[in-house]
């Protein structure tokens, strides 16, 4: 096969799956977040396998501590973090009222220094902005609840994470080793070193912005504790 065939079969290939994607994308959820868990415990699993456990017994001890640690800190965070949200919440008209004394001031100064209508410009242009930022806001929100969407999509993630993951982990080096061995034989030793590099790449990026991110989200929960703020905890941990 030529050098422009082949380029216009992977072009064409790229359009179809990316179609594939788009279509399919309200139901590939929970296949993706199992793809990326399968993808980062696979050294732990590698490592377990290479202890003398068996790859069936790997996975199930890989993925059983993987989500027994997110429910576990799901039961310690959550309770929290709904205490601090209701409380943020009762707090939201005390923080449009500190906005408003600060906003205030300003349309007086406008005022004096403005034409009657200038200000009743202003006043519309703000009135029409907040108006579009509410009906969008009420139309996303509505967008995601509606037709118990929410319900389910939170059903499938429950339910089928887990059982993909486990298949995904579990059958992982054949995975690889199958797509290795669609590599065109001329390129192939292209493919696997970039592939590598960018796997190693990655993995390091993700390694350390995760540990970043741990390390803010304790410090600024710790640090704005110790301040009194009242939703320290939500505060660090967005």
């Amino acid at each position: 096969m030529s050098q422009g065939w082949r380029i216009a079969v992977w072009l064409v290939g790229s359009i179809v799956f990316g179609i594939l994607l788009h279509l399919l994308s309200s139901i590939l959820f929970p296949f993706v977040i199992a793809a990326i868990i399968a993808y980062f415990l696979d050294p732990l699993a590698d490592r377990l396998e290479s202890a003398g456990f068996s790859r069936v017994i790997s996975t199930i001890i890989t993925l059983s501590g993987c989500f027994l640690f997110i429910i576990g800190a799901g039961l310690l965070l959550i309770p929290a973090l709904k205490d601090q949200i209701f409380t943020l919440v009762r707090l939201v008209p005390l923080f449009f009222d500190i906005i408003k004394s600060w906003i205030e001031p300003i349309f007086l100064f406008l005022q004096n220094d403005m034409k009657d209508s200038g200000i009743d410009e202003l006043k519309k242009a703000a009135t029409e902005q907040v108006g579009t930022a509410v009906n969008w806001l009420s139309g996303f929100v509505g967008g995601i609840w509606s037709g118990g969407v929410a319900f389910f999509n939170m059903l499938s993630l429950i339910l089928i994470t887990p059982l993909v993951a486990f298949y995904l982990l579990r059958d992982w080096d054949i995975l690889v080793a199958k797509i290795n061995s669609w590599l065109p034989l001329d390129a192939a030793p292209i493919i696997r070193e970039q592939a590598l590099q960018i796997d190693k790449t990655m993995a390091g990026f993700i390694r350390g912005q995760a540990c970043v991110c741990l390390v803010l989200a304790v410090y600024y929960a710790l640090a704005l504790s110790n301040l009194g703020l009242t939703a320290s905890l939500l505060v660090g941990i967005i």
